[in-house]
């Protein structure tokens, strides 16, 4: 029969696990891992981990699942002076403290993919707590940018892009939703821009990098004009309520992007409306998330069922509490951005469906731009 005095000091052993100790061995478990395997392990970055402690808090305070959301890690990131996109994600919430740790622990699955940079995070709130881990890949460095400026000011964004880039463009997505592509000060890896914020409200900064796969994002970041709203608010007020207002925000935010590269505007197409929403209707009915469905079909088979003609096409699919939300992680995919700003597709298609994933609302998001057989247009659908 155990003892009280044995109950009351495994107690405290556990009441005195701190966030910091937990922190400790769960980098210590991520660089073992990765090492075991014989790839690099990630070094430790101060603005990840401050990163992956606002989440960890975030996990707690309300879930894990919107912890990872890509808005949600790329504003903890940025909040911490941050700049790398869509890092690798891993939470473990558990009670007490250290069968949470004991779970993170447990987890083998970081090193699958390279990643040269870590944050480690970790929150404590009575008898529950939160380990998070982010997981990135550098591809530039940055000189340090405020994260928060007056409306009417300047400042110069500095960097350098790691191989294999060989060249960047910066854009600017006004708090209006234009994107404005900035001319460049040095070119090809080196490079420096001078950024204006006209007015006041929530600006995104992004540098796409190119080398031989194509356009990747590099960086991103938020920038706050004077203004203090609360993010939520703003997330909250500026999410589409409807089918007819998702595909009106989703169009006219893609556009803003092909706009910026000199392509011209997609139109919406209402088969590829058709095609898109029986998909996320379908992904949404059946509990799957991918480009290929269960029975084997992909966008393919899917627009030769709906007698669809076309030249060449491409299908992005995205998933958030929010179908911007959804847009915004699709963006942030390589494939997918290539999508968007291919010259050749002149038609978009756009699906929503709203469901409920553990009492949380969520988007899914598909969207098909093709270049339909009949349809003629400048060849690389460049602006004259």
């Amino acid at each position: 029969m155990t003892s009280p005095l044995l109950l009351y000091l495994a107690a405290s052993l556990v009441l005195s696990l701190t966030p910091s100790e937990m922190e400790q061995r769960a980098a210590q478990h991520l660089m073992r891992d990765f090492e075991r395997v014989g790839r690099s392990a990630p070094t430790l970055d101060q603005s990840l981990s401050s990163a992956a402690r606002a989440l960890a808090r975030q996990a707690l305070e309300r879930s894990a699942k919107e912890a990872v959301n890509t808005q949600a890690v790329t504003q903890a990131v940025s909040d911490a002076n941050g700049y790398d996109p869509s890092p690798r994600t891993l939470v473990i919430r558990g009670s007490p403290p250290d069968e949470a740790l004991s779970s993170f622990l447990a987890r083998t699955d970081a090193k699958e993919e390279a990643a040269s940079k870590m944050g480690v995070g970790a929150s404590i709130q009575g008898d529950r707590a939160a380990l998070v881990a982010l997981l990135a890949t550098r591809k530039v460095s940055l000189k340090p940018f405020p994260r928060t400026a007056k409306p009417r000011s300047a400042h110069q964004l500095c960097g350098q892009l790691v191989e294999p880039f060989r060249s960047a463009d910066v854009f600017v997505t006004r708090p209006d939703g234009q994107v404005d592509k900035i001319p460049l000060a040095l070119k090809d890896a080196r490079f420096c821009a001078k950024l204006e914020l006209p007015s006041t409200g929530h600006y995104s900064i992004e540098v796409v990098g190119s080398g031989s796969q194509g356009p990747e994002v590099a960086a991103i970041f938020f920038v706050n004009a004077g203004t203090s709203q609360a993010r939520e608010e703003r997330a909250a007020f500026s999410e589409p309520r409807s089918l007819a207002e998702a595909r009106s925000a989703i169009l006219a935010r893609i556009n803003a992007l092909r706009k910026a590269h000199a392509l011209r505007p997609v139109e919406l197409d209402e088969v590829l409306n058709s095609v898109a929403q029986a998909y996320s209707e379908r992904m949404s009915s059946q509990n799957f998330f991918a480009h290929v469905a269960p029975d084997g079909s992909d966008l393919r088979k899917r627009l030769q069922s709906a007698g669809y003609d076309y030249q060449v096409a491409g299908e992005n699919l995205g998933l958030a509490t929010g179908a911007l939300a959804a847009h915004f992680s699709i963006e942030q995919s390589p494939g997918h951005l290539r999508n968007l700003i291919d010259g050749r597709h002149a038609r978009l298609g756009i699906g929503v469906a709203y469901q409920k994933h553990d009492g949380q609302a969520e988007a899914v998001v598909t969207e098909i731009l093709a270049q339909p057989r009949s349809a003629t247009s400048n060849s690389k659908g460049r602006l004259p």
